[in-house]
């Protein structure tokens, strides 16, 4: 894979219906297909909270989306990853390390909080792999009932590389 081929493209709130759709469909994934999403129009109103395409050879084919509302109050991370979602097609080829690369080179504060729901192993090994190969200077996870939240430091976000 061409690393540059993956691009981060801030979502503009006319886009909102385009990504209400895809978020209906990591829902689906995630098993929760009875839910809505009721924090997306949030995304536009709130200064804290970003929401990005994640566009691969000019194809959007996920989503990222950032605030700073986090679980972990002691650690006070800069910034939390609420959801992150690639295409099953497009799983499994460096995408989604290529997608958090981008994310941690765009904002400037190393201190990262992200959650995942226990029953959702294959991103819980995502993460845990992906976090351990990072460079950081803390590292930290908590076993909550349904989730597991990761918490970290990087040590030089514009120089990470995986």
């Amino acid at each position: 894979m061409i690393l540059q081929e993956v691009q981060l493209i801030e979502i503009e709130e006319q886009e909102a219906p385009q990504l209400l759709e895809v978020v209906m469909v990591y829902l689906q994934e995630l098993g929760l297909e009875d839910t809505d999403y009721p924090y997306l129009s949030l995304y536009w109103e709130e200064e804290n909270r970003k929401a990005f395409w994640i566009s691969y050879n000019a194809q959007n084919i996920g989503f990222i989306m950032v605030h700073n509302y986090v679980i972990d109050q002691a650690f006070k991370a800069d910034h939390s990853i609420a959801e992150f979602y690639i295409q099953a097609e497009f799983r499994n080829q460096g995408i989604g390390k290529q997608t958090l690369l981008r994310l941690f080179q765009h904002f400037t504060k190393v201190k990262w909080e992200v959650g995942c729901l226990r029953n959702n192993i294959k991103a819980l090994k995502f993460w845990q792999s992906f976090i351990q190969k990072m460079p950081t200077q803390y590292f930290h996870k908590h076993e909550l009932e349904e989730a597991i939240v990761f918490v970290f430091t990087l040590s030089e976000p514009n120089e990470v590389q995986y």
